[in-house]
């Protein structure tokens, strides 16, 4: 029994999901930089974080609808058909202060949809 154990103890281990964690501003820059570095993992992690953000994004659509649909206002108030871009999430997340590369990039893109696509009340 004994020996099955050490065998078996190696596969609970690698099967073991891994907890995950959000990603900070300065997480999105050093994935960005990576990634255009060519590096294999970097390309892996930008492909990842871009389904990340875009899912991201979605999740705030979802949101927008639910809240004018409730006749509740809304977080911010984006032209009709507006289509969101990696590049504009990008960009917000490079012109966060230093001071903010330890917040949450969804938290920044957010906030910059805020400002950039105000409700008129």
């Amino acid at each position: 029994m004994r020996s099955i154990f050490v065998v078996t103890a190696p596969l609970a281990v690698a099967t073991t999901p891994a907890f995950s964690q959000d990603l900070s501003v300065e997480g999105a820059l050093e994935i960005q930089t990576k990634a255009s570095t060519g590096d294999f993992a970097g390309r892996s992690e930008w492909v990842a974080m871009t389904y990340y953000l875009q899912g991201i994004v979605e999740g705030f659509g979802t949101y927008q609808d639910a809240l004018k649909n409730a006749g509740k206002q809304t977080a911010f108030c984006p032209p009709q058909n507006k289509r969101y871009s990696i590049e504009e999430m990008m960009q917000a997340i490079q012109a966060a202060p230093r001071k903010d590369r330890a917040r949450n990039a969804r938290d920044v893109v957010l906030e910059h949809y805020a400002e950039a696509y105000p409700c008129q009340d």
